[in-house]
């Protein structure tokens, strides 16, 4: 979308540049993955460690995994080298809980959801899992607020809304930055046994290497890496 949508009804939240991943906590142990079902618990250290000690026996909560640089804007280029050079960065920011100590939350209104999440989450400044704070009233606002910043947009939803774990007109996106095409030069597997695609972009002519992006199979919708 171009234009974030008008009218009652709407939450906006910050659209975070990272890793969309799911959060499953089960009595002390807990699991991170990709929205492809991808196990990335292991790269996810930090974030998971603290998720363990979160007031709760089990949770499901869905966010996204970032690292923010020195203005706190999400940086996609910096996620692979500090998952495993500085993954003292990581941040977590959750948006939605699925489930909570057994109960099915996913048919509950969006806004119910959102203040279990925000109960579980406690505000902590030095904690990798953070509550992603979201804005009331006319998207627009915060949409300038945000492209006068650098963010790279906003998503806007539906707060009486039901959980859905695909595409959604409750949930809609509105974008800062234009797109752009890449050639993809190949393929390799991290140390940790991730895909990552390598990427360069067509310069006057030239291919300049643009760096890699985590791969997620199967791409039904020819996505490479970001949410």
């Amino acid at each position: 979308m171009s234009e974030p949508p008008t009218g009652e009804g709407w939450i906006h939240e910050i659209k975070y540049d990272g890793n969309r991943t799911l959060i499953a906590i089960d009595r002390g142990q807990v699991r991170a993955f990709t929205r492809n079902g991808n196990d990335w618990t292991r790269a996810y250290r930090r974030p998971v460690e603290a998720s363990a000690k979160l007031a709760c026996e089990t949770a499901l909560m869905d966010g996204e995994m970032v690292v923010q640089d020195e203005n706190g804007l999400s940086d996609f280029d910096a996620l692979r080298s500090a998952i495993h050079k500085a993954p003292h960065r990581l941040v977590f920011y959750a948006f939605d809980l699925l489930y909570l100590n057994g109960q099915d939350l996913r048919g509950r209104p969006l806004m119910k959801r959102r203040e279990l999440l925000m109960e579980l989450i406690r505000p902590d400044k030095r904690s990798p899992i953070q509550f992603s704070d979201h804005f009331e009233g006319e998207g627009a606002a915060l949409f300038k607020a945000a492209a006068e910043i650098g963010l790279e947009g906003i998503v806007s939803k539906r707060s009486a809304s039901r959980y859905r774990s695909g595409p959604s007109r409750s949930w809609l996106k509105t974008k800062n930055m234009v797109e752009s095409e890449f050639v993809l030069l190949g393929t390799e597997r991290d140390s940790d046994g991730v895909p990552w695609a390598l990427l360069a972009s067509d310069r006057d002519g030239e291919l300049k290497f643009a760096g890699p992006a985590i791969l997620h199979p199967p791409q039904k919708e020819g996505r490479i890496g970001r949410s």
